[in-house]
């Protein structure tokens, strides 16, 4: 299955033009992570993206906000960083980012409006490639499922499971 995971990952990695922050481990370590993330016993299902520019991106969320956590120099601890302080942050329409600031990497939480009849993030930025803006998208659609893609299309779901391959149903988004 590592094997499997890893190929996978590797080839989506390549597709993204992320190249310093959505590596074939980066990427691998935070699919593991969520697939039965929790923090002090609670289990936390946050929403994360992976940019190389969040000012750009949060400009196709209608009344958006967001609040920088942290810097750091390495895109590992960046991304572990953002999980461990954002994860309890990122509930009611807030998600996690991770964005590269070169040559540092800035983490922190952002969301759109509040108002039930704008559209929701993943629409926003999710539904056409943004200029000099490359974004992922990895989020948990079910108990085991993860969710990774990018602006272009591309998804991959993961199913970690114990079962075997032909008892694994596909997930079902569940937002």
């Amino acid at each position: 299955m590592r094997g499997f995971l890893l190929g996978s990952l590797h080839d989506f990695a390549r597709t993204t033009n992320l190249h310093t922050l959505a590596t074939t481990e980066n990427l691998t370590s935070l699919v593991v992570s969520l697939a039965h993330y929790q923090e002090e016993g609670a289990k936390l299902v946050p929403e994360i993206y992976l940019c190389a520019g969040i000012e750009k991106l949060v400009r196709l969320i209608p009344n958006h906000e967001f609040i920088s956590l942290g810097r750091t120099n390495d895109a590992a601890s960046a991304i572990a960083l953002a999980l461990k302080k954002g994860a309890p942050l990122a509930v009611d329409g807030w998600c996690i980012f991770v964005d590269i600031c070169a040559p540092n990497f800035r983490y922190g939480v952002f969301r759109g409006s509040i108002n039930p009849l704008a559209l929701n993030i993943e629409k926003s930025v999710m539904s056409a490639p943004i200029e000099d803006c490359p974004v992922v998208r990895i989020i948990q659609v079910a108990a085991g499922s993860i969710e990774v893609r990018n602006a272009h299309g591309l998804s991959h779901t993961i199913v970690f499971s114990d079962r075997g391959e032909e008892d694994v149903a596909p997930p079902s988004e569940l937002r």
